[in-house]
């Protein structure tokens, strides 16, 4: 599993979505002091057919064992945020805070949750992924993106950086098998450091209304909802989402 630090303060882990990698944060993190500020930007492991859902999130957890960090903040990214709670879960003593960014508690939409992405959707995805690959991911990337102004500067960036890395694409039909069926609304309650949620209001993966559900979920929180952006506000709108999370740390 691939880590890379940018920076030498206060440690922030962040955790990248589905079909991405940690490029993905590197325009972001590009605007902090890194003096001030040590990013552990993270690569989610390929999640092997014969893989269960703790074993991923040990590899990662293991991971930042090793480092050796005492104290830190997580960042989670759609996929990445549920993967964030987990990792918080597991180390509730050394994070301070969760920055949960389009993230939702059920990805698809079930008797329980109906804030999600309705099940056909998501399962043309999961068989298109197998199929054709790069017609869906082509597709995922302007999901992503539909309704915001900068979208062809985003996936240019999105086809130069991102998409050129080499992709398992059974490790990503496997995390949509989970993104499929997992629910994270327990999870949520079991949360006591401060929440920052971070979302588009055009976002069409994580609807907003998704978000305003989650306000009323979490407990100790802060929110950041932004009128023009879609799936990847730290990209379409890095300004905001800097301003935002930096009143945390003045």
């Amino acid at each position: 599993m691939n880590i890379k630090i940018i920076g030498e303060g206060y440690p922030i882990v962040m955790l990248h979505g589905w079909a991405m990698n940690l490029k993905i944060f590197e325009p972001f993190v590009e605007l902090f002091n890194i003096k001030k500020y040590k990013f552990i930007l993270i690569n989610l492991p390929d999640m092997h057919d014969e893989m269960i859902w703790d074993e991923v999130i040990e590899e990662i957890d293991g991971s930042l064992k090793k480092i050796s960090i005492k104290e830190f903040d997580l960042f989670g990214w759609s996929l990445g945020g549920q993967i964030a709670i987990d990792i918080y879960l597991k180390n509730k003593k050394l994070v301070n805070q969760l920055y949960l960014v389009a993230t939702t508690p059920q990805f698809v939409n079930s008797e329980q949750w109906k804030l999600g992405l309705e099940k056909n959707i998501f399962e043309n995805f999961s068989t298109g992924i197998l199929s054709d690959s790069k017609k869906t991911l082509n597709k995922f990337f302007n999901l992503q993106l539909i309704g915001q102004e900068s979208k062809k500067d985003l996936l240019n960036f999105l086809d130069s950086n991102v998409s050129k890395e080499k992709i398992n694409i059974s490790s990503l039909h496997n995390y949509l098998k989970h993104m499929e069926t997992k629910n994270y609304n327990n999870a949520l309650e079991q949360i006591s450091c401060q929440v920052n949620l971070i979302s588009g209001k055009k976002d069409k993966i994580v609807p907003i209304e998704s978000q305003y559900e989650l306000l009323k979920m979490i407990k100790n929180k802060r929110h950041l909802f932004i009128d023009e952006a879609s799936h990847i506000p730290f990209l379409s709108h890095a300004v905001h989402c800097k301003s935002f999370m930096m009143r945390n740390y003045e």
